[in-house]
């Protein structure tokens, strides 16, 4: 986020800036990541999918005036009435056959398409899954790719649920789910058929929970994130039905009834979700939050902690209060 933070700042100078190429495997959220970018620096996004493209686009139709043969590019590659700050976003190069990897590489040198030329201001950027991934995706012609600054992009955790609280669109079971089970953010596997888990199947998962009835959830979260993984999460889900009451906790944090110590899961689901608890909460809440949490085990208390930290990590008075008790 911080190089394109930067790049993008850079070039609003007019500072000639490289062309980056992100990749990583499937669903790791590629194109949101130069969404949120471009929203940050309130610039313009120009989107290609290169895969529905042909070469010809590139160049465009034949054109004659005053005997010599002009080439005329379609007007949605580079609009007449492009601002003088921007990004265009060429989704998925390397999925293309070579000619047409060999029409994309003028516009990542030269920024070039046909006669057409991008405002010094702009910023290009490439996406692609690595050819190891086997998602139809083929290694970058050697001139292409020497053309390009290669970024591979790797997914995070605590970044992840950072953007999950922030912007309120990945629900607290999945969040309270991953703390528990990390490993589960990313199950795919190139050797694998069918559906994995990924941040962007997650966030599907999210949209689902309020609205699928419970007789249709197991299937309906197979099809999004796999049968193994949906069977964990089922299971997890049915630990979070059998956890203290939290209205009754935050009422008397000191005295309400810790759980069984031999129901191990049910002891880590009570902590993130004490942890679920500090997300906007005043003091009050905060404080009977975190006094029952820390009665917990101590590893347990430490994973209330954790859990309680990357919740506020985008809300710093509350962290500041959090941190600031005994």
């Amino acid at each position: 986020s911080l190089l394109l933070d930067d790049t993008i700042a850079a070039a609003r100078r007019c500072r000639k800036v490289t062309t980056y190429h992100i990749q990583s495997p499937p669903g790791c959220g590629k194109s949101n990541l130069i969404h949120q970018a471009c929203q940050r620096a309130e610039c313009m996004l120009l989107t290609h999918y290169m895969m529905f493209k042909e070469p010809v686009d590139m160049v465009g139709c034949p054109e004659v005036k005053n005997g010599r043969t002009h080439w005329c590019p379609p007007i949605d590659l580079i609009p007449d009435d492009l601002p003088e700050h921007g990004v265009m976003l060429l989704e998925e190069i390397a999925q293309l056959d070579p000619p047409m990897m060999k029409a994309v590489a003028p516009i990542c040198l030269e920024r070039r398409i046909g006669n057409k030329t991008l405002p010094p201001g702009w910023v290009i950027i490439t996406t692609g899954n690595r050819a190891g991934d086997k998602a139809g995706s083929f290694g970058l012609l050697s001139h292409l790719a020497n053309r390009l600054t290669i970024i591979d992009l790797e997914t995070s955790l605590q970044d992840f649920q950072e953007w999950g609280v922030r912007t309120g669109q990945i629900h607290s079971d999945v969040r309270c789910f991953l703390s528990f089970k990390p490993s589960m953010l990313l199950t795919f596997d190139p050797s694998r058929k069918g559906q994995f888990a990924s941040p962007r199947s997650w966030e599907s998962i999210s949209t689902q929970i309020p609205i699928t009835p419970k007789m249709l959830r197991r299937e309906a979260y197979a099809g999004t994130i796999g049968q193994g993984e949906a069977t964990e999460f089922m299971a997890w889900l049915d630990v979070r039905e059998s956890l203290p009451d939290k209205d009754k906790v935050l009422a008397a944090p000191k005295t309400y009834p810790l759980p069984d110590k031999s129901q191990l899961s049910v002891i880590y689901a009570t902590a993130a979700c004490m942890a679920e608890c500090m997300i906007g909460a005043p003091l009050r809440t905060m404080e009977a939050a975190a006094t029952y949490g820390l009665r917990l085990a101590k590893e347990y208390a430490t994973v209330f902690m954790m859990c309680s930290i990357g919740n506020l990590a985008g809300d710093g008075p509350r962290k500041k209060q959090l941190l600031k008790m005994p």
